[in-house]
């Protein structure tokens, strides 16, 4: 007898059940919903962002449990919507997706002592909004559209037109310090999950604002290479992935 959704929705529910008492070290003797909580207010990840999904999956479990039975079979079975998404967040919890290899791939830099003019043709033809700067194999900043606009709107000058000049005299090194704040950017290990991305744009009540980029390499540190990039363009996609 093929299975129903009812099925196929406990088959999930109990496969994140077992993920938790794992993750948490409990008992069978822990309630579904204490797990979620707890798992929640642990770390951020999937648990905490389907929190709500949840913790309603567990009083649709007791009600598809408690039901009464005709033959032996579920008289009500969950929507094939809930099933899929119960299933969805089972995989997210199960196996999270990484940033890898979604987000790798060549990553531009510029150094410190190259040309603004240069760089911004490069910004242009390429569409870029930031590219980090690299200095001996080093992460030394983050370079942005906004930080060049204040340096413009502070120091370019301008033809007896009005047109902004910019000459190949003007380097990275000196546009830097109109940053808006120096920590723009925050790194990432290859095997962060999206949910490790969608975190780290996160804003706290004491940060100026959300960085620009997190960036890739393999143990998260600035010394190493850049295996790939992600910028808040990229975040409507990782939530629509979560």
């Amino acid at each position: 007898m093929p299975d129903t959704t009812a099925d196929d929705f406990l088959n999930a529910y109990h496969e994140i059940e077992s993920k938790l008492e794992r993750l948490l070290q409990k008992d069978k003797s822990t309630g579904f919903k204490q797990l979620v909580r707890e798992q929640a207010d642990r770390t951020f990840g999937p648990v905490r962002t389907h929190k709500d999904d949840l913790l309603e999956f567990a009083d649709l479990r007791n009600a598809i449990v408690h039901s009464e039975r005709a033959g032996g079979e579920v008289i009500a079975d969950p929507r094939s919507e809930v099933v899929e998404k119960i299933v969805h967040i089972r995989d997210a919890i199960i196996d999270p997706p990484s940033v890898i290899p979604g987000f790798g791939g060549d990553v531009t830099t510029v150094r410190e002592d190259d040309s603004l003019s240069r760089v911004v043709r490069k910004m242009q033809e390429r569409n870029y909004s930031q590219v980090p700067v690299e200095e001996n194999g080093q992460i030394k900043g983050l370079l942005t559209a906004n930080t060049i606009a204040r340096w413009a709107g502070a120091n370019v000058e301008q033809d007896a037109s009005g047109e902004i000049l910019l000459t190949d005299e003007t380097t990275i090194s000196s546009v830097q310090s109109h940053a808006e704040r120096e920590e723009n950017y925050k790194f990432l290990d290859r095997e962060a999950t999206l949910f490790d991305a969608a975190e780290a744009f996160q804003v706290e009540p004491d940060d100026y604002g959300p960085i620009d980029a997190a960036l890739i390499t393999e143990n998260g540190r600035p010394d190493e290479s850049l295996l790939g990039i992600i910028t808040m363009a990229d975040l409507p996609a990782i939530h629509e992935a979560l």
